[in-house]
């Protein structure tokens, strides 16, 4: 499936794009102004607490926004890099698969979340771990905003 559409300048045209697999009921049809509404009202409250007051705070934020984004809702696991399964060369046969949360570079993230007054990530991250080492790393965490 694919679709084609021109933008002006000044123009906004909403779309959303869905999946679900094939066996899955579809999903309920979203709101695309209603869902950016709430996107954008979930990252200021995320942000708004905060505590770096520093030099190069908005670039500190942004910055913060980005390793929260990497990190997995459900169960407080941290995704090891944005990128998945990309190979090292085109039909090659090493695949470097980035989908997992590897320790040392998790470390770094929370210590980052953490410095700036996020602490329920690393609660939600340290439940993960647990859940993860006694074997039920796909047990839903419990919801953390």
């Amino acid at each position: 499936m694919s679709a084609e559409f021109e933008i002006k300048k000044g123009q906004t045209i909403p779309f959303v794009l869905t999946y679900a697999s094939s066996f899955e009921d579809t999903p309920e049809r979203v709101n695309p102004k209603l869902a950016l509404q709430q996107t954008e009202r979930y990252w200021k409250t995320w942000a708004a607490r905060g505590i770096y007051k520093g030099k190069w705070a908005a670039e500190v934020e942004q910055s913060l926004i980005t390793l929260k984004a990497l990190t997995y809702r459900p169960t407080g696991g941290i995704v090891a890099a944005p990128t998945t399964s990309l190979p090292e060369q085109r039909g090659g046969a090493l695949n470097w698969d980035y989908r997992f949360c590897w320790l040392r570079d998790a470390t770094f993230t929370l210590l980052a979340l953490m410095n700036a007054g996020y602490s329920k990530e690393a609660a939600a991250w340290q439940q993960w771990l647990v859940r993860a080492v006694g074997g039920e790393a796909r047990t839903s965490a419990p919801r953390m905003n």
